[in-house]
């Protein structure tokens, strides 16, 4: 029977005849309950609201029950029947109370609802008999001592104690936190952050609705984010999605990526050919709870955000807005400290999204305990001296207060005599009552054989089975739940009851706390000690949950290993931050230099990876201090290699890292590293082409595919593709095209993020230089997405800064600017000397564009200083170009003139056309019209034909520039130039150029 399966109501015939039928051959449970104020409600309203309450109230109970029990409605008694022993019977029956207790009761009149209580018998079988009758009259016996608004049980050896599982004070609250019940069932996602202290009762809150999810035909799941030092990446939805699971909900579809957060799921046959993302990995999270709640509406509590890690918060800021159609409500609790100032600004940019709420809790005022306390009791009222006694010392904290009405009672100050209660004197109550200090008495209590499955209990503080506890502990079965049913009576276990399994969790987190810091430390550390050896013989165990107990325990070496295996987890989900983290704990325990060094290779490699350039040079400098006297050659040229590339990109200049790289090339033919040399002149084929010297930029690049062709390696082959596709961008469009496929083809199997990025990023480069604008924009922004979930954030910065270049190109200029002054941001970030100089480069041309010729110049000359600095010979001199245009329109012809001159100088050694080559061509032809030259038209012809091949887009703005003031000169070359260039997409697809076209076409149609 599915766990989610709600009781069937039957007549009170066949529920006698399966109550008997269960109890002859198992522990079963006879409910007898009995609504209050009926026989008054019936002559207040209409008969027949009541009997419609009557019915709404059957199905609210059926509702809060299991699809094994049974529901019959007898005259006004509601009898059910539990398929389990009187432990599940007794956490049922205060459920059934509270449930009917909370809900408004319409009859019909959903403006004039009605509040109803219940009075409750139970009686258990074999202890009160063994068929319906026997049992039955029992829990009637028990009903008629209950009172209103409580339970008892039948024969009960002692009176009952009090009743502290009520939840009062909070209408408010309960009011705001329903309404969200409503919109689910329609279909309008709600989220709602329920905030406040540590056991202000926000998650009880929030648990308080179960009962209406259920009669709305909904299920309520539960995920709790834990506190633990080392990070977990997606712990908290994967809770979610096996909660789910457990639903009678199913999976109608294959998962590429989920399968790492549930096991349980199916996964897609070729998911091994077709690689993963962290984008898929959130969209199919996104895609499953859309299915599940297309099956029945779902309201899901996230509790104890305060501690979720960044990958939960990541996922849970992604899912939001893919989900605001859907029959979910997702309800977070945080608890309010002085370390929740992160959690609360996360929660604070999701807030104002609509159908978002916050609910705040507050303590409970004295009015809230005097009834609660009265509550408690069942009858009778609490004297102003005990109330006031305990407001003064929990403030109203429910936790607090709970705790310390336990003690009272515990400890005999606090009794039942008869039908009322009684109570110390306050002189003689006790002084010492901070929660630590009242739990401590609570546990000194207890029987020393529950003492060490309290201490185990409290230092693992999460939920657990009994198998669990048999692995760990030093008992047999029988003694071991003796103990559990020991701290359940206590409360401070709670049973989790799925009636599958026997499984618990301790009643608070605040209590396990405090037992754990009571303990003295040496048996801390044993209890971790077991714990952890335990938890890494378990399936499904994650290692940084293991590494955390290990290093309580004060086991390095375990520390490390672990540390390790729940780095290679977090890259496995995509997660490098959190990768990083705990290499950075690995690093600290590790048990040899050896280790030491390697944890520090990879802590630098994710350093580069995320473009935090400083610490990677740091971090390889660490790691060669081991490796450079060590018999691992390869690893330390690769060290070399990495350190090299991040000294580049934080402004190294070029020929400094051309000859430190030919070093490198030395040493790497010497080892015989052939895939090690490849890679070093990967990057020497960078560096050439940066220093304008494309030819030989191409040959190092070839000879790089064809070594990798021999090594078989397929990251080296990619990159080999990819870097020989860089160089053949603006020459070769249709072989680069072809290289950056087989690249990708090649990456895409391995998961490898980076790598899928650059590609995206490169092709999308490719697609504007080729004026393929929409596949070009569709490349450049899946880019950035990947690069923004990884975060991989120098890619980040490249893929954006295309994107305004895009926008340029397109003639959008008034959208450019966001992605380039993001492009710039996040490169200063990186510390990416490079993709700051082309991002500062292309935000002085937008400047001209718009004619902002002041700023432009600013920028020209800023960019000019850093491009002169890290040796980019080609952005040198498009930004010196466009300088002296800047002058010219600023009227500074001299100064123009001056930096023509100088670009005249460079002329001899500039490559046959770059990026930015169009700006020196622009200011040699505006000066040439400028001082009458009759060669000017000519000028811009042999620019167009030298541009055509490579940059059209140049040729076309060239053209725009200068067409109508040439065609005086010879019309006949201007007309021929505007023809060519009319039709083409450069042109048709920017307005601005569009429309000078337009112009220049009509000057050549009316002189014709």
């Amino acid at each position: 029977m599915l766990a989610d399966d709600f009781a069937p109501q039957l007549t009170a015939a066949d529920l006698a005849s399966l109550a008997s039928s269960i109890a002859a051959d198992r522990p079963a449970v006879v409910l007898s309950a009995v609504p209050a104020r009926l026989a008054q409600l019936r002559q207040q309203i209409d008969p027949r609201r009541v009997e419609l309450m009557l019915r709404e109230l059957v199905m609210l109970v059926r509702r809060s029950l299991r699809g094994t029990d049974a529901v019959a409605l007898a005259d006004d008694e509601l009898l059910v029947v539990i398929d389990g022993p009187i432990e599940v019977g007794q956490p049922i029956a205060a459920r059934l109370l509270a449930a009917v207790r909370a809900h408004r009761f319409t009859g019909g009149a959903a403006d004039r609802p009605e509040r109803l209580t219940l009075s409750v018998g139970a009686a258990a079988a074999p202890g009160h008999g063994h068929t319906f009758n026997q049992l039955v009259r029992a829990a009637r016996r028990a009903q008629s001592e209950a009172g209103a608004d409580n339970a008892a049980f039948a024969h009960a050896s002692e009176p009952a104690g009090l009743d502290l599982e009520r939840f009062v004070g909070r209408t408010e609250p309960l009011a705001r936190l329903s309404e969200s019940l409503d919109d689910m069932v329609r279909g309008v996602a709600r989220v709602v952050a329920v905030i406040g202290e540590s056991g202000v009762g926000g998650s009880s809150l929030v648990r308080m609705l179960g009962p209406e999810v259920r009669l709305r035909g909904g299920s309520l799941i539960s995920a709790a984010c834990h506190e633990q030092r080392l990070p977990e990446p997606y712990a908290l939805w994967s809770e979610v999605l096996r909660a789910i699971r457990r639903l009678p909900v199913k999976s109608t579809r294959q998962w590429r990526e989920l399968p790492s957060l549930d096991p349980s799921l199916e996964r897609a046959s070729d998911e091994l050919s077709r690689g993963g993302s962290k984008v898929r990995l959130l969209e199919e999270l996104a895609d499953f709870l859309r299915l599940a709640a297309q099956q029945r509406p779902l309201f899901i509590l996230l509790d104890d955000m305060q501690w979720a890690d960044d990958a939960s918060w990541d996922a849970l800021e992604h899912l939001i807005p893919q989900i605001e159609s859907e029959r979910l409500v997702l309800a977070l609790t945080i608890r309010t400290d002085e370390r929740s100032d992160d959690t609360l600004e996360r929660w604070a940019r999701l807030s104002s999204r609509p159908h978002h709420d916050e609910i705040r809790m507050t303590r409970l005022t004295r009015d809230d305990v005097k009834r609660w306390v009265e509550g408690a009791m069942g009858r009778g009222e609490a004297g102003r001296d005990l109330l006031a006694y305990l407001y003064r010392h929990t403030e109203g904290n429910p936790l607090h207060l709970v705790q310390l009405l336990r003690d009272l009672e515990e400890s005999g100050h606090l009794s039942r005599e008869g039908d009322r209660w009684r109570w110390s004197d306050l002189q003689e109550l006790p002084a010492e009552v901070s929660l630590p200090e009242v739990v401590g008495r609570r546990v000194e209590r207890l029987p020393a054989h529950c003492r060490p499955m309290l201490e185990l209990t409290a230092t693992l503080d999460r939920e657990f089975d009994e198998a669990f506890l048999q692995r760990v502990g030093d008992w047999d079965e029988r003694a071991g739940r003796e103990a559990i049913r020991c701290l359940v009576d206590a409360r401070l276990l709670t049973p989790t009851y799925d009636r599958d399994t026997a499984s618990y969790l301790f009643s608070h987190d605040e209590l396990a706390r405090v037992v754990r810091e009571s303990l003295p430390a040496e048996r801390r550390a044993v209890l971790h000690a077991r714990l952890a050896a335990a938890l890494a013989e378990s399936e499904g165990a994650a290692h940084s949950l293991v590494a955390t107990h290990y290093e309580a325990a004060g086991q390095s070496a375990e520390v490390h290993r672990h540390a390790v295996l729940a780095a290679n987890a977090a890259l496995g989900l995509y997660d490098t931050s959190a990768a990083s983290a705990l290499l950075a704990v690995a690093a600290r325990y590790a048990p040899s230099p050896k280790a030491l060094a390697s944890v520090r290779a990879r802590l630098a490699e994710l350093a580069e990876k995320a473009g935090h350039y400083e610490d990677a040079e740091a971090l390889c400098d660490l790691a060669l201090g081991w490796y450079e006297g060590s018999e691992d050659t390869v690893q330390s040229i690769r060290l070399k290699r990495m350190r090299t590339l991040v000294r580049m990109r934080r402004g190294q200049g070029a020929r400094e890292t051309l000859s430190s790289l030919f070093a490198l090339v030395d040493e790497a033919t010497l080892a015989g590293a052939d895939a090690e040399r490849a890679s070093i002149l990967l990057m020497s084929s960078q560096m050439l082409g940066r220093l304008g010297d494309p030819v030989e930029a191409q040959r190092v690049a070839e000879e790089c595919l064809a070594i990798a062709e021999r090594c078989a390696d397929p990251l080296l082959l990619s990159d080999s593709c990819n870097r020989l596709g860089s160089c053949l961008l603006l020459s070769d469009g249709a072989r680069a095209r072809a290289l950056f496929a087989r690249a990708l083809e090649l990456v895409i199997p391995l998961n490898d993020v980076v790598r899928r990025v650059n590609l995206l990023h490169n092709i999308g480069l490719l697609e504007l230089t080729s004026s393929r604008w929409d596949d070009a924009r569709r490349s450049l922004e899946e880019a950035v997405e990947y690069a923004r979930a990884a975060p991989l954030i120098a890619l980040w910065a490249r893929a954006s800064l295309n994107l305004g270049v895009l926008a340029i190109r397109s003639g959008r200029y008034h959208e450019a600017a966001a992605p380039l002054d993001e492009a710039l941001r996040l490169s200063a970030e990186a510390q990416h000397t490079e993709l700051q100089l082309v991002a500062t480069y292309n935000l002085a041309n937008l400047a001209r564009d718009l004619n902002e010729f002041r700023r432009a110049r600013h920028t020209y000359e800023l960019a000019r200083e850093l491009a002169e600095r890290i040796g980019q010979s080609e952005i040198h001199l498009g930004a010196t170009g466009g300088m002296g245009l800047c002058h010219i329109a600023l009227g500074e012809f001299e100064e123009a003139i001056r930096i023509h001159e100088t670009l005249e100088e460079s002329r001899r050694t500039m490559p046959d056309w770059f990026q930015g080559r169009e700006l020196v061509e622009a200011l040699s032809i505006r000066l040439a019209i400028l001082a009458g030259r009759d060669d000017a038209i000519r000028m811009l012809a042999d620019a167009a034909l030298r541009a055509d091949t490579q940059d059209p887009y140049a040729a076309a703005l060239l053209i725009a520039e200068f067409g109508a003031s040439l065609r005086e000169s010879d019309a006949n070359v201007a007309d021929a130039l505007v023809q060519r260039y009319w039709a083409r997409l450069e042109v048709s697809e920017n307005p601005r150029l569009r429309q000078q076209f337009g112009v220049l076409m009509l000057d050549s149609a009316s002189s014709s």
